[in-house]
């Protein structure tokens, strides 16, 4: 089970890695009666909770959920954190609880399964029930109704365990389109089928996993979950992460890989806060280590989620009208669940909190950790809560603090509450009724109950019976047509789009065949329905792929659909068609939704061989007033320079050198912007590695060099320009850089004064590391224009200068010369310049940086320890911050957005804090490891893998900048072997700068 996240620490400035938060109270607080605990809850008004369960009927529950006769279950994962203990067999289980006397409270425990080591989901299908328990995915079932689990069969097995016991797949739950759907928990796996052999492996490296129920496929998805997954109505499919409290996994991975060239590698989309953004509002005086070690810990952390899991979309019908279709989140290390609305965003969407200044529940029990969120039979939402003193994992404590703590007190306690508004019938009967009856058309009526847990268990046996069918090799006609019926009556009755929606599914499991589906679903009145529509015929995995040619005049008209889900779908489906005839609609798509990245994507996705045919024709359509389609236009561009044809982008610069000739346009710059990005990713370019220019003399074309050069003179133009925006001199600046040209110098060192607004002294920075010889280094390090640098012209300056030999080598003769303060140069780029790859580079550095890291880095900590007790102020400590860390790393919302948001690490111990800032090796966390990346053409960089595609590698490196390389131009590409974060860091303040430094960590967001 996953309630944090373990962040690692960096090797380019990164302070500290973000530890695990502690729940805890004080060291004298012990558990409160499940009545005791329940009065601690603050509520939104008109909600009232029961306590349905509690020990000793139940113990450490991760997880529960609801047969289709009512009967509850319950994961109880008692082994969480660490087992048991050596040698002792495992002591999880899954247990049915029994209500025998009909008060509501569930006293009776029957072990329905026991000997698993940490059961962490659990699923109804069958009759019995499939348990997410690494590394294997197990169905038991009860067969001869003694209550207790007599068929135990793994279905899937291989699912890593290399991890902590909270980093693990889990959450197998049943999708909208009948796949049963699992989040990998950040832990991978190749994973394998002892029930279906013939199966491939699965490897997990990148994606979470789902498979057919009947074993005819299984697939890595996109998306990372840790502890949570949902779904909407509509089969949106959501995950969460410590920090981030909903994400919404939007595309399968398949849909960039068509497109090899696509600019673009994300999967998933931040719907919710993150981060320090992500705000709760805990109401527990005491919910950190603080409480149990307050000689090692400061004041206790409050404010954004630390630990999001269990997440849930609620479509019961027991909380009252205004919490339907809510988002429910659960946050275990501050004691509270969060109710978030949502709302569309384009073809993504947004949500957020839905009260001010107080979440769902806050409960003033530090006791209290709710990790599991689900509907039941009767409407109202119930809670797992792991009640105990700490929801920690030792493996991310210090060892000192770890040994003062004690991770087993309290796993024998667990709570499930049931929540509903005031007055509510709690009555799940009539419903049970007809779900136990069989009846297959009433089954399908229930598609429409206004509880969701009715409407899903009836969803789900209408599966299973078809699946039953089909195993049998004698499909029952007569069933099939009575559900079909009744299925398309759905559409001639006032029901919901929910209904309507799971009812298409269901249609095409049964076998209706497409058109039919959809001229129900493309004409229905809801955009959900129709996006649902497209989703499941145009674009369904392991069905044939062309449309059928009767419906497709009808999936083009709907590009025009006014819900930009359905025109999002509808891109990626005419993408999957593949037709030049469609580049016109696709280009019309483009510019009407330009200013969504998601679904710019999409369209360009799907151009495949006919990128060159949709460029041209989306230039031709191009308008000067139409800047919120410069991104459309750079994408274009960079993707036709990153295809094999260099006549392709030769012939794209012939029509953007035409393209509004001395006058100023946003998409045309932005065009030959991506163009010159695209080619400079594969490697190519002049001496000076300016693509454009190079590209104008190898064209063939003897104008277009002197096209370009008017160009170029109209950019300087704009530059040199103090009546143009900022911004626009900025992004002139950038398109200069492209062309190489010798007498733009002069211009660009003209403007690293200190007079220039700071978006102009960026861009002429960075464009002067576009040359690649000395004299740009040389520019770049004058001495007084160095002492006159703003912190981030600074770094981008640093960034510049290593970004080619040549220019290491003039920075390190900087600092030779006391040009350049030993001190400006970080730890990481002095390390990256000792162990240059060129001789006379890695030398110079050697002797300019003289002072070595400590071996001994574990000495130095216990050297340094006094330090925590030297007088301190946080207000100090900012400014260190600002000056070694904002390039990575954010703090109360300043920053970059490169390391963890280190808001949070105010929970920890200050002993840790500086623990790991000293030996930053003893824990690293894969996701943060540094990488080098060598190209081909002679560049060097450094940073964080921030995407991988099968076609290229995208680096994020400080203050956020990201670097895209194809792969083809890939020289080298390592992972260090040590942590990110920099050895040595401590040398580059005062003792009295470190004591500061962690006591702003530890109060820093007291002072905004």
């Amino acid at each position: 089970m996953l309630f944090h996240r373990r962040f690692a620490i960096s090797q380019v400035p990164w302070l500290t890695l973000l530890l695990l938060t502690l729940s805890a109270r004080g060291q004298d607080a012990g558990p409160r009666s499940p009545e005791e605990s329940r009065r601690s809850f603050r509520l939104e008004p008109g909600v009232t909770v029961s306590c349905a369960a509690s020990e000793p009927a139940v113990a450490s529950p991760s997880a529960l959920a609801f047969d289709e006769f009512g009967r509850l279950f319950v994961a109880e994962n008692r082994g969480y954190p660490v087992g048991p203990g050596s040698g002792k067999p495992p002591v999880g289980a899954i247990l049915e609880l029994r209500d025998r006397d009909g008060d509501g409270r569930y006293e009776t425990r029957v072990e329905f399964a026991a000997g698993l080591t940490f059961p962490n989901g659990l699923m109804p299908w069958r009759g019995g029930w499939l348990v997410s328990c690494a590394p294997d995915l197990i169905y038991f079932k009860d067969t001869d109704g003694d209550g207790r689990a007599d068929l135990r069969e793994v279905w899937f097995t291989g699912f890593a365990t290399n991890q902590s016991t909270q980093l693990r797949a889990c959450y197998p739950t049943l999708g909208l389109d009948g796949w049963i759907y699992m989040s990998r928990g950040w832990s991978g796996g190749i994973v394998t089928s002892p029930r279906w052999p013939g199966l491939k492996p699965v490897d997990l490296g990148r994606g979470d996993f789902r498979f057919r129920p009947d074993g005819s496929a299984a697939e890595a998805i996109g998306g990372n979950g840790q502890f949570g997954l949902a779904f909407d109505e509509f089969g949106h499919r959501f995950i969460v992460s410590n920090r981030n409290p909903l994400m919404q996994a939007v595309v399968h991975p398949r849909e960039w890989a068509r497109n090899p060239q696509l600019p673009f590698a994300e999967i998933t989309e931040d719907v919710s806060p993150s981060g320090y953004d992500a705000k709760v509002f805990p109401l527990s005086v005491d919910l950190t280590t603080s409480g149990f070690m307050p000689d090692l810990m400061g004041k206790p952390h409050a404010g954004s989620y630390t630990s999001a899991c269990g997440i849930h979309w609620y479509r019961g019908n027991a909380l009252g009208l205004e919490r339907q279709k809510s988002w429910f989140i659960c946050e275990p290390a501050q004691n509270l669940v969060q109710r978030q609305v949502m709302t569309p965003n384009g073809a993504t969407f947004r949500s957020r909190s839905a009260t001010t200044n107080s979440d769902f529940i806050d409960s003033g029990d530090s006791w209290f950790h709710p990790v599991y969120a689900t509907t039941g039979p009767d409407g109202a939402l119930w809670i797992a809560d792991m009640y105990r003193k700490f929801i920690d994992h030792p493996d991310y404590l210090p060892e000192e603090p770890r040994k003062k703590l004690d991770f087993n007190s309290g796993k024998d306690l667990g709570r499930l509450w049931r929540l509903a508004q005031s007055g509510a019938r709690l009555d799940a009967s009539p419903a049970l009724r007809i779900l136990k009856r069989g009846d297959p058309k009433q089954w399908v009526d229930l598609l429409n109950h206004r509880n969701g847990w009715v409407s899903e268990t009836a969803r789900r046996l209408l599966i299973q019976e078809q699946l039953r069918q089909r195993e049998t090799g004698k499909p029952n006609d007569a069933w099939t047509s009575v559900v079909e019926a009744r299925l398309r009556r759905l559409w001639r009755t006032d029901t919901a789009p929910s209904a309507r929606a799971a009812a298409l599914e269901m249609l095409k499991l049964i076998g209706v065949n497409r058109a039919t589906i959809a001229s129900l679903g493309f004409a229905d009145s809801s955009g959900g329905v129709r996006e649902v529509a497209v989703r499941s015929l145009a674009r369904a995995p392991y069905d044939p792929v062309a449309p059928a040619s009767s419906w497709r005049s009808s999936l083009r008209s709907l590009a025009q659909d006014p819900d930009p889900g359905v025109r999002f779908q509808v891109a990626l489906a005419l993408g999957d068609m593949g037709e030049s005839a469609d580049m016109d609609l696709m280009v019309s798509m483009g510019l009407r939704d330009a200013g969504d990245r998601w679904a710019r994507a999409a369209v360009l996705s799907g151009v495949g061989n006919h990128a060159m045919d949709f460029a041209q024709r989306l230039i031709a359509a191009a308008q000067p007033a139409r800047e919120e389609a410069s991104a459309l236009f750079r994408e274009t561009s960079q993707m036709i320079g990153l295809r094999p044809s260099i006549a392709d982008a030769a012939s794209l610069l012939r029509q953007l050198a035409e393209l509004g000739v001395g006058e100023p346009r946003e998409d045309r710059d932005a065009a030959l912007l991506g163009l010159a990005h695209g080619l400079r990713s594969r490697g190519w370019g002049d001496e000076q590695g300016a693509p454009l220019l190079a590209l104008a003399q190898q064209s063939g074309d003897p104008s277009l060099p002197d096209r370009l050069d008017r160009v170029a003179g109209f950019a300087e133009s704009r530059a040199r320009s103090s009546s143009v925006a900022p911004a626009s001199r900025a992004r002139a600046l950038l398109l200069l850089a492209e062309f190489g040209l010798p007498r733009s110098r002069a211009m660009l060192e003209s403007l690293l004064s200190p007079s220039e607004p700071a978006a102009v002294q960026l861009a002429a920075v960075r464009s002067l590391g576009r040359f690649n010889d000395r004299s740009a280094g040389e520019i770049l390090t004058a001495s007084k224009r160095w002492s006159a640098y703003a912190p981030d012209v600074r770094e981008a300056a640093l960034s510049a200068l290593m970004g080619s030999s040549q220019r290491a080598l003039v920075l390190v003769e900087a600092v030779e010369r006391g040009t350049i303060p030993v001190g400006a140069v970080d730890i990481p780029r002095r390390n990256q310049l000792r162990n240059h790859r060129d001789p006379a580079v890695r030398e110079k550095a050697r002797k300019a940086f003289e002072s070595a890291v400590p071996a001994d880095r574990r000495r130095v900590f216990e050297d340094l320890k006094p330090v925590l007790q030297l007088p301190a102020r946080p207000a100090r400590g900012r400014a260190v911050f600002q000056r070694l860390c904002v390039q990575c790393h954010t703090h109360s919302g300043e920053g970059a957005r490169v390391g963890p948001d280190l808001t949070g690490v105010q929970n920890q111990p200050a002993e840790a804090l500086l623990f790991h800032i000293i030996v930053p090796e003893a824990e690293i966390y894969p996701g943060y490891q540094s990488y080098a990346l060598e190209t081909k053409d002679g560049r060097t960089l450094t940073g964080l893998l921030a995407a991988e595609t099968d076609s290229s590698v995208t680096l994020r490196q400080s203050l956020g900048a990201e670097e895209t390389v194809s792969r083809s131009n890939i020289s080298s590409l390592q992972a260090s072997p040590l942590s990110l974060m920099p050895q040595g860091l401590e040398q580059t303040m005062s003792r009295e700068e470190l004591a500061d430094l962690i006591a702003f960590l530890k109060e820093g967001a007291a002072l905004r």
